[in-house]
């Protein structure tokens, strides 16, 4: 009888080894299913989110444009908006740590040796170092004793800056006094605003930023025919010199041009009461002396033409 007990109490045993052997604790089962499962339990709308989020991104990083594309397309109304409220800011973020004053090995550092250095030229000026392209935009430097003295930053437009000629205007009459109405060309005047000025001529063909130690900052719009300096730091920023240039021809209000003779420019505008052939430059001002235009002349024609704030 021991003897049955003794067998049937090893087989019982022999069973639950075996059955243990086969089976595995709860905590030691992978449990990749039931991820899965939570990931195809997703509210559809978070799905969704997660998708759109994705695309968005995606699309983003597609559109997004370069720096220099996003240059290229903005206009110069809003380059303006942001230079006329902060210059330097603007040109900090163009050449960060950029100074007045800089020694030319720390300009070296910051942007590289210029594409080109020629001599000063005047007795103050050392050398113009010029650098072709830094994020799209041409930097011209002045050095004066190994630092950076002034600066001129410029940037081209896609615009032509072709100026619309005004027609029927009135007849001047010769070697009468410089009246306001004469102060500019083509109806943009002396004391204009930005704003008036691209009204008048659109967009120019590309604009530089100047910094000089007697004005502070200017702002020119290049035309054709016709450079307008901005005075930024005045409370209203407004048109304090015109300039003729190179880009094209434009007339004064009595007609006279680059290339003109000296005896027109007499003859419309009156003899100077100063021997002109020592400066090389006729200068007429209005009654009040507060406004000018000058003539310089070379080998007896206009050479350039300034018409200005003179006080």
């Amino acid at each position: 009888m021991r003897k049955f007990y003794l067998t049937l109490i090893i087989i019982i045993s022999s069973l639950i080894i075996l059955t243990g052997c086969n089976s595995e604790p709860k905590d030691s089962v992978v449990p990749t299913t039931p991820i899965q499962e939570e990931d195809n339990d997703k509210p559809a709308e978070d799905k969704n989110t997660n998708s759109e989020e994705s695309n968005k991104e995606s699309d983003d990083s597609q559109s997004s444009p370069s720096e220099n594309q996003t240059i290229e397309e903005q206009t110069f109304e809003e380059f303006y908006t942001t230079i006329s409220k902060n210059p330097v800011g603007y040109i900090q973020s163009i050449l960060p740590n950029f100074q007045i004053w800089m020694d030319q090995q720390e300009l070296v550092k910051l942007v590289g040796e210029p594409d080109q250095k020629s001599p000063g030229k005047n007795d103050w000026e050392d050398e113009v170092w010029v650098y072709d392209n830094i994020k799209g935009y041409r930097l011209q430097v002045q050095m004066v004793n190994q630092s950076v003295m002034n600066f001129q930053l410029m940037k081209s437009l896609p615009s032509t800056g072709r100026i619309p000629t005004i027609v029927n205007k009135p007849v001047p009459t010769k070697n009468a006094p410089l009246e306001n109405s004469e102060l500019g060309f083509e109806q943009v005047l002396i004391g204009f605003s930005t704003d008036e000025v691209l009204s008048r001529w659109g967009e120019p063909s590309m604009f530089f930023l100047t910094y000089d130690e007697m004005y502070g900052y200017d702002l020119a719009l290049v035309y054709k025919g016709a450079t307008v300096h901005v005075f930024l730091e005045a409370e209203k920023p407004y048109v304090h010199m015109m300039e003729a240039n190179q880009y094209g021809s434009i007339l004064t209000a009595r007609g006279i041009s680059i290339g003109s003779s000296v005896n027109e420019v007499i003859d419309y505008y009156g003899q100077p009461e100063y021997d002109w052939k020592e400066t090389e430059t006729l200068i007429y001002a209005t009654s009040d002396y507060w406004f000018a235009i000058k003539f310089t002349i070379s080998n007896d024609k206009v050479a350039g033409i300034s018409i200005y704030e003179a006080s």
